[in-house]
């Protein structure tokens, strides 16, 4: 018996059961979010005669479900929207090579994956429970300590791997702590984190929210023509007086239109955590959309600074990570304009980039993708055996 293969068989079954367990859970949450959304309902005919006939020639039938969530902000029948299980199960482990995910997108070494990427500017690291400084020269704990203390501006201290949905993040005001704090965050978020300084940002994007750092959400293709910028652009900003970004905490999130400018609609995020008899915790989202962001002062007339300069960057910065073919780009914009990259994900939310942008997760390049994937399968060369097998 090649018990070699009969591993990777169980693994690759359970990772597989794993991802319907989650998508049926993510399937679950949108249907709750559909309650606050908007109440757009597709007739049978439209679905047969506009969603149905689009995905025939790849013998799937998506659930109509999908197509009314994603389209209700505009009550729009687009067939290229992308449901979630097909997006997750399928195609970003198709257009992705995941075991370079994890290594590529700790943060930790982003600056030695991105040398042209302007990041912010790191105070010390912990890599697998080890101390480093800057320059990755080991140092204690008691020496990370101090290199906080003596820095004279504000810092965040974040997770560098295995982080999603802005949790865990901390902001730290040198004025306002102390050697207990640090140790106490330092153990509370674990063995892999940076403290880096937190970033001045454009004074356009202060003006949505001062006490957070807001940030872009950008999607990228990568294919023999180059790098593609997905349509479903969106920004991310905090609640008011609050210090980070964090879903649930009564921020919003804000599609960006391909002038640049923020969409009429936003939503905001609101968490709910449930408790069980045994005590484990779930957290459900709701997103509810919000017509009257920020009283409608900026609605129609504002623009994203340097959204032409993250754009080019995000076409250089891919093509250093390509066996990940579909990537999301977290990005800022500091005092002087400049784009600051803080992070990657290699298997962004195409749920909520599709709902609040009201525009397929892949664009222009939907047919390409969907048809290399169910018809032509250029990239199945570039996955482990036992993908292309099992």
């Amino acid at each position: 018996m090649d018990y070699e293969f009969a591993f990777k068989r169980s693994y690759a079954q359970a990772r597989d059961e794993k991802r319907r367990f989650l998508c049926g859970a993510l399937k679950a949450e949108c249907h709750k979010m559909m309650e606050t959304v908007c109440d757009f309902h597709i007739s049978d005919g439209d679905y047969e005669k506009v969603i149905l006939s689009y995905w025939r020639k790849y013998n799937v039938k998506p659930e109509k479900f999908w197509y009314e969530f994603f389209g209700s902000r505009e009550h729009a029948i687009i067939p290229a929207f992308i449901p979630s299980n097909i997006y997750f199960n399928d195609l970003i482990q198709y257009l992705n090579n995941m075991e370079f995910a994890w290594a590529t997108s700790d943060k930790c070494f982003l600056e030695r994956v991105f040398l042209s990427a302007k990041m912010p500017t790191t105070v010390c690291k912990c890599v697998s429970g080890l101390y480093y400084d800057s320059n990755m020269k080991p140092i204690s704990e008691d020496c990370a300590v101090k290199l906080c203390l003596a820095h004279k501006s504000k810092m965040i201290i974040k997770p560098a791997i295995y982080s999603s949905n802005s949790l865990n993040i901390f902001s730290i005001d040198p004025e306002m702590t102390n050697e207990k704090i640090l140790l106490t965050t330092f153990q509370h978020i674990g063995a892999n984190f940076i403290v880096q300084d937190r970033v001045k940002q454009h004074k356009d994007l202060a003006l949505l929210n001062p006490s957070t750092v807001n940030t872009i959400r950008i999607h990228s293709l990568l294919t023999n023509e180059g790098v593609y910028i997905s349509p479903n652009a969106f920004l991310s900003v905090g609640a008011k007086g609050e210090s980070v970004i964090e879903a649930g905490n009564g921020g919003y999130y804000c599609g960006i239109s391909n002038d640049n400018r923020l969409e009429d609609t936003s939503y905001r995020v609101d968490v709910i955590v449930h408790f069980d008899e045994k005590g484990f915790v779930s957290r459900e989202h709701i997103l509810k959309p919000v017509s009257d962001r920020m009283d409608g002062k900026y609605r129609g007339n504002y623009c994203i600074p340097s959204m032409g300069r993250i754009c080019e960057k995000v076409k250089e910065l891919h093509h250093m990570i390509p066996h990940l073919r579909f990537v999301g780009w977290d990005f800022t914009v500091d005092e002087t304009g400049e784009p600051v990259l803080f992070e990657f994900n290699a298997s962004p939310d195409g749920s909520i980039a599709q709902l609040v942008t009201c525009k397929p997760i892949f664009g222009e390049k939907t047919d390409w993708v969907l048809d290399d994937f169910y018809i032509h399968r250029t990239l199945e060369k570039n996955h482990p055996q036992e993908y292309i097998h099992l």
